[in-house]
């Protein structure tokens, strides 16, 4: 299942290296976590329908304020990635499927 067409990630511009990578996995798990919530249960499509206003929030800061929403920008990113990661590793026990490295 592709990501929902509604939530296209800005590219990170003026971001640093280490940033930008942590933006690149969220962007991947959140590929990964779409194909996943479509074959999982309800508790898990609720927690993933309150995350995509966060990596729509979080896109609109990386747009709006670059390089200088610097620490803001990266305390949300690793909040977000956390979440995300958490998410996935739930719904791949919940399908019994062996995690991905992280």
């Amino acid at each position: 299942m592709a990501p929902d067409p509604g939530i296209a990630l800005a590219t990170p511009a003026g971001m640093s290296e280490a940033q930008t990578q942590i933006w690149n996995d969220v962007k991947r798990v959140r590929d990964e976590l779409a194909l996943k919530i479509h074959l999982a249960g309800m508790d898990a499509r609720d927690r993933w329908n309150e995350l995509q206003p966060r990596i729509a929030q979080l896109e609109d800061t990386i747009e709006r304020g670059g390089d200088r929403a610097g620490k803001v920008v990266a305390d949300q990113l690793a909040a977000l990635g956390k979440a995300l990661r958490s998410l996935r590793d739930e719904v791949s026990h919940m399908l019994d499927e062996p995690r991905p490295p992280t």
